[in-house]
């Protein structure tokens, strides 16, 4: 009688085991999916913030190389024969589909050109002393193709190079933009202080500031010296160094770093910092 009862039960016992298996294998699957669920949904989430991002870096990319275009034949189409910080550093904005351009520029012309100065002007720019200035021109390397070469050069260090970086440059033909040029940059090649602060004066026009609508012009090379005559006068020294260092200005740049701040949809996306003049882009760097 005991064995009759005995097998009923082992198998109800067997059954409710069954069931709690498949239970517990039916919960647990249900986690494994749930949590492939979520993991699936972030990938997808992430993916698509991916994809979003390569969009708008390829849309803020695309609205730069047609800024670029701009800028040539805004170039092709400037009859000034000089340049000014007041003309160059108008922010100026396109709007590209999608995209928001602003952008600046700055003259290279401003600096003063690492490849073609002696060692006797070099040591005049800040974070360079004599040795720095021989061994930058008689480096292998020079001419540097980009300034950031001057780091190979001995006792050239990160601290040096951020002191003299903003006045020079590898890009101009040589000779310095008397309207844009920096009191660093006329100091750099030769000329005294007095002189230097005539021409900074000048410049500053009416208001003392520069950059400003009412900035005095050299409108050309040849009139330097006269239009320093009939603004102040200068003594015979002054305008003997003058005439000695003339062979180094000029009133209009060649080359210019175009400042570049995009926009995609209101979001702000790539930086770019590009040199170019009429005819082609030389220097192409994004940030």
């Amino acid at each position: 009688m005991e064995r009759k009862y005995k097998r009923p039960f082992f198998s109800r016992l067997v059954r409710v085991k069954k069931r709690a298996s498949m239970l517990i294998v039916s919960i647990w699957m249900l986690v494994i999916l749930s949590v492939f669920s979520v993991s699936l949904y972030g990938s997808a989430v992430s993916g698509m913030a991916v994809s979003r991002r390569l969009r708008d870096f390829s849309l803020s990319y695309h609205a730069a190389r047609g800024v670029c275009r701009y800028v040539k034949h805004e170039l092709d189409g400037d009859h000034t024969k000089y340049d000014t910080l007041f003309e160059l550093a108008q922010s100026r904005e396109k709007k590209l589909g999608l995209t928001r351009v602003v952008y600046t520029f700055i003259d290279e012309e401003s600096k003063i050109n690492i490849n073609i100065l002696s060692a006797d002007m070099l040591k005049r720019l800040p974070g360079i002393n004599e040795d720095i200035a021989r061994d930058i021109t008689t480096s292998p390397f020079r001419p540097f193709s980009v300034k950031e070469e001057l780091l190979l050069v001995n006792g050239v260090d990160e601290n040096a190079f951020t002191q003299f970086s903003d006045f020079i440059t590898v890009h101009s033909s040589g000779r310095v933009n008397i309207n844009t040029a920096s009191p660093q940059v006329l100091r750099s090649l030769g000329l005294e202080n007095s002189l230097v602060d005539i021409i900074m004066s000048f410049r500053k026009g009416i208001d003392g500031e520069a950059g400003t609508e009412d900035d005095g012009v050299f409108e050309t090379k040849e009139e330097i010296l006269d239009t320093l005559r009939s603004f102040t006068g200068l003594f015979e020294a002054q305008e003997q160094q003058l005439l000695e260092y003339m062979g180094w200005f000029d009133v209009e740049g060649e080359f210019f770093l175009v400042n570049i701040e995009t926009e995609v949809r209101g979001r702000r996306a790539r930086r770019y910092n590009i040199i170019m003049n009429s005819d082609k882009i030389i220097q192409w760097r994004e940030m």
